[in-house]
């Protein structure tokens, strides 16, 4: 299995210099988010259609992934939930997980312990924003998780904070269109159309789900 779709948004929340209690907040409802896309292309859930569309688990086999595992665990089974309950209510906490058992992609150290030829380090996450980049500029085709990361980003109006426009040359609205249009290229009623649709309405979702409480 390669690297999930949460485990990249990951590092692009934890190493962002917004640091506010309204970031770390979205971070927690878009790591949900993401890790239930994860599940979803795992063959793990069952989505209706519509911007909140009820969720079941279809399948709760072990993934052999400990990420999936636990949040599958957490996930009731034989009944449909609001996707939007899952989210904004959800009880994991999957910050420590991921730091635990996700993929760093840390090149091996030599003998002394430090990488062979190590430059500074870069930003956490800087090698996806700079994908993320040029799926946008149409320099590369979207997979899956790039349609995922760029709903997520989008849902939760973090778009042009990871993404500045002197770097993709789109203003606030340019951005969201262009992200739009990358993500409308699933065919209608696929369910990972309607996963990115839902992502993509991530702060409406969760807005409601807690003025409900």
């Amino acid at each position: 299995m390669g690297m999930l779709i949460s485990e990249q948004l990951f590092p692009i929340l934890s190493g962002s210099s917004e640091g506010s209690g309204d970031w770390a907040l979205r971070s927690i409802y878009g790591l949900r988010g993401a890790v239930l896309a994860d599940l979803l292309l795992a063959g793990r859930l069952d989505l209706t259609p519509g911007r909140d569309p009820m969720m079941r688990v279809i399948d709760d086999t072990p993934t052999n992934n400990p990420i999936l595992d636990y949040v599958l665990s957490q996930l009731p089974t034989g009944e449909g939930i609001r996707i939007s309950s899952v989210i904004g209510r959800g009880e994991c906490s999957l910050e420590d997980i991921i730091a635990e058992h996700g993929a760093v992609g840390l090149p091996e150290p030599d003998d002394d312990g430090a990488p062979e030829d190590a430059d500074p380090a870069p930003e956490p996450g800087a090698g996806i924003v700079d994908r993320l980049i040029a799926v946008l500029a149409g320099k590369r085709p979207a997979t899956a998780a790039d349609q995922v990361l760029l709903s997520i980003l989008k849902g939760l109006g973090l778009g042009r904070a990871v993404l500045p426009s002197e770097r993709t040359g789109l203003g606030w609205s340019g951005l969201y269109r262009r992200i739009k249009e990358i993500t409308d290229t699933n065919a209608p009623g696929e369910p990972l159309r309607t996963m990115t649709d839902t992502l993509a309405a991530l702060t409406i979702i969760v807005a409601t789900v807690d003025d409900n409480r």
